[in-house]
């Protein structure tokens, strides 16, 4: 299958756009929600925090230094080499309140094989000592819908996302350049 170019473009032009980020500075492994799916996620309510593509964060790696990039290249392809393709489905929006306060309006997604697909990226970055990030210690997955400030209202208009795809590759961000695996 071929992959999805207007997403694609539209994830490397982000990249481009992130270059007062440092290589190595916030490190993540991510999944792109596909263009049709995606389009239920409006930019409007992420502007000042997230200016990302759709996406669901499978592990958020955190700083890392550049002599550890080829190595974590390496890494998580032998993980993605693991593992098949996989079905995720979007749920119902929730709310939850982050550390600076603010009202996160979210999707949670429903998939096991993501919940062990995270996990086992995880032991194995850390057993071929790259360092993982520990702020978030419980994964859930989930597709960023507004952020809410103390005090201002929401944008969100209570549409509720849906659909379910089927999860074949990752991306790596924070690095030289963003690198793009499938899963086999």
């Amino acid at each position: 299958m071929l992959p999805d170019l207007k997403l694609l473009y539209k994830v490397i032009s982000w990249h481009q756009t992130q270059r007062d980020h440092k290589p190595g500075e916030s490190v993540g492994i991510f999944v792109t929600i596909p263009s049709n799916l995606a389009k239920q996620f409006p930019d409007d309510g992420k502007e000042e925090e997230d200016s990302s593509p759709p996406h669901i964060t499978v592990l958020f790696v955190g700083d890392m230094p550049l002599q550890l990039e080829d190595k974590l290249k390496k890494t998580v392809k032998s993980v993605c080499d693991q593992f098949k393709p996989f079905v995720a489905k979007i749920a119902k929006p929730r709310k939850f309140v982050n550390d600076k306060n603010q009202t996160i309006i979210h999707s949670p997604i429903k998939s096991k094989k993501l919940h062990k697909f995270h996990d086992e990226l995880k032991k194995q970055l850390l057993k071929n000592q790259i360092p993982v990030d520990s702020k978030f210690p419980e994964y859930k997955p989930h597709i960023t819908i507004e952020y809410i400030e103390k005090g201002e209202n929401p944008k969100y208009d209570d549409i509720v996302p849906e659909g379910e795809w089927q999860i074949d590759s990752v991306w790596i961000w924070g690095l030289s350049e963003p690198f793009w695996m499938t899963l086999k």
